[in-house]
């Protein structure tokens, strides 16, 4: 299972492989949320600085109801929202390009993320 420290580590590693280092820090949480694996929100926190800081949020149950591969595509999914706000074409077009089998696991998830998540 991952852990909190496992997100930023990830985030280091896909800002870094897939994004060449262009997404800016973020924070991340594990919220609970009925029926959500995880969000992307855009300038939710202020640091001490005054800058905004966007938020990447995955519901705990998903993760321990899950494989780390299906936490990470959701993982993908949330970064490429920092590119692309809205589920639109530009916005699966690149998260297909980073997860070519995102279309099976979401498919997999939609069917069993009744079960899993409440």
């Amino acid at each position: 299972m991952l852990l909190l420290d496992d997100f930023q580590n990830a985030f280091n590693f896909y800002n870094s492989q897939l994004f060449n280092n262009s997404l800016p820090n973020c924070v991340f949480t594990l919220t609970r949320k009925a029926r959500t694996k995880g969000y992307f929100s855009p300038k939710r926190y202020v640091d001490n600085s005054k800058d905004y800081k966007h938020e990447i949020a995955i519901n705990p149950t998903y993760l321990v109801s899950t494989t780390d591969i299906q936490v990470l595509s959701t993982f993908v999914h949330e970064l490429c929202h920092m590119k692309y706000k809205n589920h639109n074409k530009d916005f699966y077009d690149l998260v297909l390009t980073y997860i070519p089998n995102y279309k099976e696991i979401d498919k997999w998830l939609k069917v069993n993320g009744k079960i899993i998540m409440f």
